[in-house]
């Protein structure tokens, strides 16, 4: 299925006879409502009348909502998500301008004190093989083969970040796996900067698996284009396909056999 229009268009697949699904349908035509002067339209696609656009979207769950601008993919949300999710992840590509989308974001949510990415070009031309080089660097990936990680590509975001903003804080419970593409970071414990990050390097690794505190918190220093991967997601890979704990079980025995040689020498 190749959604061409020029205008921004959200794909949603559904199961009607899900709760979730029957959750999240109204929030996604209620934002499309509410930002009807950017031209963006819908289209649900059920999972059991509609079969062949379902394959063609690769939506392996429900609800998925699926937002392209321009006839390619910017935006994917598997699984149920709050209207907040919803708003935060599609304005910045509903409105071109980034103060705009911060303008309405404001408003639909009244929340002066909210943030909001800047929009910024696409980063990725070859969606999962740009994705795939990657996320082949990323530790807890290195292991796996190029069918395991087009899985993983297909649920990392793509997502902007403005400098001076937080994507993670220490304390607080992390539950994303965040890469970055272009633009650096700070890493700070206790507020003492221990780390530089740029292009290429992640941190919230452990948060894919355990959900517990960041340890640190890391903040952008310059406008930057990341890849961000949810536990969420990651869970429902995990037991889709059980091999892939399997292969991240063995690069995280592999590192921590190389800690303990360290101790030990």
């Amino acid at each position: 299925m190749e959604i061409t229009q020029d205008h921004p268009v959200i794909a949603m697949v559904v199961d009607k006879g899900c709760k979730e699904c029957d959750f999240m349908l109204p929030l996604v035509e209620e934002t499309v409502r509410e930002n009807a002067t950017t031209g963006v339209t819908m289209s649900s696609f059920d999972v059991w009348d509609e079969p062949e656009a379902i394959v063609e979207l690769q939506a392996t769950t429900h609800p998925t909502v699926i937002l392209f601008v321009g006839g390619h993919e910017r935006v994917r949300i598997a699984g149920s998500a709050t209207k907040r999710q919803l708003l935060r992840k599609l304005l910045p590509y509903l409105h071109a301008d980034p103060d705009t989308a911060l303008g309405e974001l404001r408003r639909q949510l009244d929340n002066p004190g909210e943030t909001l990415p800047t929009h910024r070009r696409p980063l990725l031309g070859s969606r999962n093989t740009d994705k795939i080089a990657l996320l082949r660097d990323v530790p807890i990936f290195s292991a796996m083969s190029k069918r395991r990680l087009a899985m993983v590509a297909r649920y990392a975001d793509e997502t902007a970040g403005v400098a001076g903003q937080f994507l993670a804080t220490e304390g607080d419970v992390g539950d994303q796996l965040f890469l970055i593409c272009e633009g650096s970071a700070v890493v700070r414990k206790q507020g003492e900067e221990i780390a530089k990050l740029g292009p290429g390097d992640c941190f919230g690794e452990m948060a894919l698996i355990d959900g517990e505190p960041r340890s640190a918190s890391v903040e952008l220093l310059e406008d930057s284009q990341l890849l961000a991967i949810h536990r969420r997601d990651f869970d429902f890979m995990m037991k889709q396909v059980p091999d892939i704990a399997r292969e991240m079980l063995v690069v995280l025995s592999r590192r921590l056999r190389e800690a303990d040689e360290k101790l030990v020498g």
